[in-house]
Protein backbone atom coordinates (compact mmCIF):
# COMPACT_ATOMS: atom_id res chain seq x y z
CA UNK A 1 0.00 0.00 0.00
CA UNK A 2 2.54 2.45 1.00
CA UNK A 3 4.41 1.75 -2.57
CA UNK A 4 1.19 2.24 -4.39
CA UNK A 5 0.66 6.21 -2.60
CA UNK A 6 4.45 6.74 -4.10
CA UNK A 7 4.15 5.41 -7.60
CA UNK A 8 0.23 7.89 -7.62
CA UNK A 9 2.31 10.78 -6.05
CA UNK A 10 5.55 10.50 -8.49
CA UNK A 11 3.23 9.89 -11.45
CA UNK A 12 0.88 13.04 -10.51
CA UNK A 13 4.62 15.21 -10.24
CA UNK A 14 5.23 13.95 -13.59
CA UNK A 15 2.34 14.64 -15.35
CA UNK A 16 2.08 18.23 -13.80
CA UNK A 17 5.48 18.48 -15.69
CA UNK A 18 4.83 16.94 -19.17
CA UNK A 19 5.50 19.01 -22.11
CA UNK A 20 1.47 19.27 -22.41
CA UNK A 21 1.88 21.31 -18.89
CA UNK A 22 4.66 23.20 -20.36
CA UNK A 23 2.52 24.05 -23.72
CA UNK A 24 -0.45 25.24 -21.49
CA UNK A 25 1.62 27.22 -19.39
CA UNK A 26 3.27 28.83 -22.21
CA UNK A 27 0.46 29.73 -24.18
CA UNK A 28 -1.34 30.76 -21.02
CA UNK A 29 1.26 33.44 -20.25
CA UNK A 30 1.50 34.12 -24.09
CA UNK A 31 -2.59 35.13 -23.79
CA UNK A 32 -2.05 37.14 -20.54
CA UNK A 33 0.62 38.98 -22.27
CA UNK A 34 -1.39 39.88 -25.47
CA UNK A 35 -4.39 40.51 -23.35
CA UNK A 36 -2.09 43.33 -21.20
CA UNK A 37 -0.69 44.55 -24.41
CA UNK A 38 -4.86 45.12 -25.66
CA UNK A 39 -5.23 47.79 -23.49
CA UNK A 40 -1.94 49.45 -24.18
CA UNK A 41 -2.73 49.19 -28.10
CA UNK A 42 -6.35 50.92 -27.70
CA UNK A 43 -4.80 53.76 -25.19
CA UNK A 44 -2.37 54.80 -28.21
CA UNK A 45 -5.79 54.30 -30.69
CA UNK A 46 -7.77 56.44 -28.08
CA UNK A 47 -5.09 59.03 -27.39
CA UNK A 48 -4.46 59.55 -31.80
CA UNK A 49 -8.35 60.14 -32.34
CA UNK A 50 -8.30 62.39 -29.43
CA UNK A 51 -5.68 64.37 -31.34
CA UNK A 52 -7.33 64.42 -34.28
CA UNK A 53 -10.35 65.08 -32.94
CA UNK A 54 -8.11 68.29 -31.24
CA UNK A 55 -6.70 69.42 -34.56
CA UNK A 56 -10.51 69.29 -36.08
CA UNK A 57 -12.20 71.67 -33.71
CA UNK A 58 -8.75 73.49 -33.33
CA UNK A 59 -9.35 74.23 -37.06
CA UNK A 60 -13.75 74.71 -36.50
CA UNK A 61 -11.92 77.39 -33.87
CA UNK A 62 -9.42 79.10 -36.25
CA UNK A 63 -12.97 79.45 -38.60
CA UNK A 64 -15.21 80.72 -36.38
CA UNK A 65 -12.44 83.10 -35.36
CA UNK A 66 -12.11 84.44 -38.82
CA UNK A 67 -15.74 84.79 -38.92
CA UNK A 68 -16.18 86.66 -36.03
CA UNK A 69 -13.60 89.28 -37.22
CA UNK A 70 -14.99 89.40 -40.35
CA UNK A 71 -18.65 90.32 -38.92
CA UNK A 72 -16.66 92.07 -36.03
CA UNK A 73 -14.17 93.99 -37.54
CA UNK A 74 -14.13 96.28 -33.98
CA UNK A 75 -12.95 93.31 -32.29
CA UNK A 76 -15.06 93.92 -29.15
CA UNK A 77 -16.37 90.88 -26.97
CA UNK A 78 -19.95 89.68 -27.16
CA UNK A 79 -21.39 91.84 -24.11
CA UNK A 80 -19.95 94.75 -25.56
CA UNK A 81 -21.54 94.25 -28.82
CA UNK A 82 -24.70 94.01 -27.07
CA UNK A 83 -24.49 96.94 -24.76
CA UNK A 84 -23.60 99.11 -28.28
CA UNK A 85 -26.15 97.67 -30.18
CA UNK A 86 -29.32 98.44 -27.00
CA UNK A 87 -27.24 102.12 -27.22
CA UNK A 88 -27.08 103.03 -30.97
CA UNK A 89 -30.90 101.43 -30.89
CA UNK A 90 -31.60 103.96 -28.07
CA UNK A 91 -30.56 106.66 -30.28
CA UNK A 92 -32.44 105.39 -33.13
CA UNK A 93 -35.57 105.47 -31.21
CA UNK A 94 -34.51 109.45 -29.95
CA UNK A 95 -33.90 110.64 -33.47
CA UNK A 96 -37.06 109.52 -35.02
CA UNK A 97 -38.71 110.94 -32.50
CA UNK A 98 -36.66 114.44 -32.67
CA UNK A 99 -37.65 113.94 -37.00
CA UNK A 100 -41.10 113.20 -36.22
CA UNK A 101 -41.25 116.61 -33.99
CA UNK A 102 -39.93 118.70 -36.70
CA UNK A 103 -41.95 117.11 -39.61
CA UNK A 104 -44.73 117.63 -37.78
CA UNK A 105 -44.05 121.59 -37.01
CA UNK A 106 -43.66 121.87 -40.90
CA UNK A 107 -46.38 120.10 -41.36
CA UNK A 108 -48.56 122.77 -39.02
CA UNK A 109 -46.63 125.36 -40.44
CA UNK A 110 -47.87 124.42 -44.23
CA UNK A 111 -50.65 124.42 -43.45
CA UNK A 112 -51.77 127.66 -41.96
CA UNK A 113 -49.99 128.93 -44.80
CA UNK A 114 -52.50 127.23 -46.93
CA UNK A 115 -55.02 128.97 -44.79
CA UNK A 116 -53.66 132.46 -45.05
CA UNK A 117 -53.68 132.04 -48.52
CA UNK A 118 -57.55 131.24 -48.90
CA UNK A 119 -58.89 134.29 -48.71
CA UNK A 120 -56.89 135.95 -50.48
CA UNK A 121 -55.45 139.31 -50.58
CA UNK A 122 -55.58 142.87 -51.91
CA UNK A 123 -53.51 142.05 -54.69
CA UNK A 124 -55.45 139.00 -55.73
CA UNK A 125 -58.36 141.11 -55.44
CA UNK A 126 -56.89 143.71 -57.93
CA UNK A 127 -56.03 140.84 -60.34
CA UNK A 128 -59.39 140.00 -59.97
CA UNK A 129 -60.85 143.41 -61.00
CA UNK A 130 -58.07 144.00 -64.02
CA UNK A 131 -59.20 140.57 -65.82
CA UNK A 132 -63.23 141.74 -65.07
CA UNK A 133 -62.30 145.13 -67.02
CA UNK A 134 -60.71 143.40 -69.79
CA UNK A 135 -63.89 141.26 -70.00
CA UNK A 136 -65.72 143.89 -70.08
CA UNK A 137 -63.84 145.67 -72.73
CA UNK A 138 -63.72 142.76 -75.18
CA UNK A 139 -67.41 142.44 -74.67
CA UNK A 140 -68.13 146.16 -76.16
CA UNK A 141 -65.52 146.11 -78.50
CA UNK A 142 -65.75 142.61 -79.63
CA UNK A 143 -69.22 141.50 -79.40
CA UNK A 144 -69.01 137.99 -79.32
CA UNK A 145 -64.91 137.55 -79.13
CA UNK A 146 -64.06 134.03 -77.83
CA UNK A 147 -61.35 134.67 -74.66
CA UNK A 148 -59.49 131.91 -73.60
CA UNK A 149 -59.98 132.92 -70.36
CA UNK A 150 -62.63 131.99 -67.94
CA UNK A 151 -64.88 134.64 -66.54
CA UNK A 152 -63.56 135.83 -63.07
CA UNK A 153 -65.41 133.20 -60.09
CA UNK A 154 -63.51 134.87 -57.37
CA UNK A 155 -64.33 131.94 -54.37
CA UNK A 156 -63.35 129.12 -57.07
CA UNK A 157 -60.62 130.79 -57.88
CA UNK A 158 -59.35 131.18 -54.27
CA UNK A 159 -61.03 127.53 -53.04
CA UNK A 160 -59.00 126.16 -55.94
CA UNK A 161 -55.94 127.25 -55.36
CA UNK A 162 -55.68 126.67 -51.85
CA UNK A 163 -56.97 122.59 -52.84
CA UNK A 164 -54.05 122.77 -55.30
CA UNK A 165 -51.60 123.58 -52.47
CA UNK A 166 -52.82 121.11 -49.79
CA UNK A 167 -53.14 118.21 -51.97
CA UNK A 168 -49.66 119.11 -52.92
CA UNK A 169 -48.51 119.48 -49.55
CA UNK A 170 -49.79 116.18 -49.00
CA UNK A 171 -48.19 114.59 -52.12
CA UNK A 172 -44.85 115.86 -50.75
CA UNK A 173 -45.00 114.85 -46.98
CA UNK A 174 -46.47 111.13 -47.76
CA UNK A 175 -44.00 110.51 -50.59
CA UNK A 176 -40.97 111.23 -48.37
CA UNK A 177 -42.43 109.73 -45.56
CA UNK A 178 -40.19 106.49 -45.67
CA UNK A 179 -36.91 108.19 -45.43
CA UNK A 180 -36.57 106.84 -42.03
CA UNK A 181 -38.28 103.55 -42.00
CA UNK A 182 -34.81 101.02 -43.02
CA UNK A 183 -33.12 99.90 -40.11
CA UNK A 184 -29.73 100.27 -39.95
CA UNK A 185 -29.79 104.30 -41.63
CA UNK A 186 -27.66 104.05 -44.32
CA UNK A 187 -26.21 108.07 -45.18
CA UNK A 188 -28.85 108.89 -47.90
CA UNK A 189 -31.51 108.36 -45.78
CA UNK A 190 -30.76 110.90 -43.22
CA UNK A 191 -29.67 113.37 -45.79
CA UNK A 192 -32.82 112.29 -47.34
CA UNK A 193 -34.33 113.47 -44.62
CA UNK A 194 -32.39 116.50 -44.11
CA UNK A 195 -33.50 117.79 -48.21
CA UNK A 196 -36.98 117.19 -47.72
CA UNK A 197 -37.21 119.46 -44.28
CA UNK A 198 -35.10 122.40 -45.72
CA UNK A 199 -36.70 121.86 -49.19
CA UNK A 200 -40.28 122.08 -47.90
CA UNK A 201 -39.78 124.90 -45.60
CA UNK A 202 -38.23 126.58 -48.48
CA UNK A 203 -41.10 126.23 -50.76
CA UNK A 204 -43.65 127.32 -48.04
CA UNK A 205 -42.00 130.64 -47.71
CA UNK A 206 -41.59 130.71 -51.55
CA UNK A 207 -45.54 130.49 -52.12
CA UNK A 208 -46.39 133.09 -49.17
CA UNK A 209 -43.86 135.07 -51.02
CA UNK A 210 -44.78 134.75 -54.55
CA UNK A 211 -48.24 135.80 -53.59
CA UNK A 212 -47.43 138.62 -51.81
CA UNK A 213 -48.88 137.17 -48.09
CA UNK A 214 -47.21 138.18 -44.81
CA UNK A 215 -45.02 135.63 -43.39
CA UNK A 216 -45.78 134.87 -39.84
CA UNK A 217 -43.88 131.48 -39.49
CA UNK A 218 -40.76 132.68 -40.83
CA UNK A 219 -38.79 132.20 -37.33
CA UNK A 220 -40.37 128.84 -36.60
CA UNK A 221 -38.04 126.53 -38.76
CA UNK A 222 -35.41 125.87 -36.14
CA UNK A 223 -32.34 125.29 -38.16
CA UNK A 224 -29.81 124.82 -35.01
CA UNK A 225 -32.70 121.66 -34.02
CA UNK A 226 -32.19 120.38 -37.58
CA UNK A 227 -27.98 120.97 -37.58
CA UNK A 228 -28.29 119.11 -34.41
CA UNK A 229 -29.83 115.74 -35.68
CA UNK A 230 -27.87 116.08 -38.66
CA UNK A 231 -24.56 115.65 -36.05
CA UNK A 232 -26.05 112.70 -34.20
CA UNK A 233 -27.58 111.07 -37.09
CA UNK A 234 -24.18 110.71 -39.16
CA UNK A 235 -22.07 109.80 -36.24
CA UNK A 236 -24.93 106.64 -35.46
CA UNK A 237 -24.63 105.95 -39.50
CA UNK A 238 -20.89 105.96 -39.27
CA UNK A 239 -20.96 103.56 -35.80
CA UNK A 240 -23.18 101.12 -37.71
CA UNK A 241 -21.43 101.32 -40.77
CA UNK A 242 -17.60 100.88 -38.64
CA UNK A 243 -19.48 97.60 -36.69
CA UNK A 244 -20.72 95.94 -40.23
CA UNK A 245 -17.80 96.61 -41.79
CA UNK A 246 -19.13 99.18 -44.36
CA UNK A 247 -16.99 101.73 -46.31
CA UNK A 248 -18.58 105.19 -45.47
CA UNK A 249 -18.00 108.56 -47.33
CA UNK A 250 -15.42 109.53 -44.50
CA UNK A 251 -13.29 106.38 -45.30
CA UNK A 252 -12.60 107.93 -48.60
CA UNK A 253 -11.79 111.37 -48.20
CA UNK A 254 -8.06 111.99 -48.50
CA UNK A 255 -7.86 109.28 -51.33
CA UNK A 256 -4.64 110.35 -53.38
CA UNK A 257 -6.44 110.50 -56.96
CA UNK A 258 -3.11 110.70 -58.78
CA UNK A 259 -2.53 107.04 -57.43
CA UNK A 260 -4.82 106.08 -60.27
CA UNK A 261 -3.70 104.86 -63.69
CA UNK A 262 -4.33 108.07 -66.17
CA UNK A 263 -5.97 106.54 -69.35
CA UNK A 264 -4.45 109.02 -71.26
CA UNK A 265 -1.37 110.00 -69.87
CA UNK A 266 1.47 110.75 -72.53
CA UNK A 267 4.35 109.03 -70.40
CA UNK A 268 2.23 105.66 -71.22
Amino acid sequence: QIWNYVMMVLSRRAVSRSPWTVLHKFLSSTADKAQSSVPLTRREMIAAKRKEVEAYLDSLDAVKQDKKQENNPLGSTLEEDTEREKRMEKERSELIEEAGFMTRSLYRNCLRSIQIIRPGNEDDELEFQRREKEEKKMEEEGGNFFSMSPPVDRENELESRASYYFAWKRENFEQESDCLDGNPWREEDTERYSYFLRTGEERRRWILQDYNFQDPFKNRFDEDRLLRFEERAKQLVKETYALKGWMHSSDMEGLDDTAEDDFFDDDD
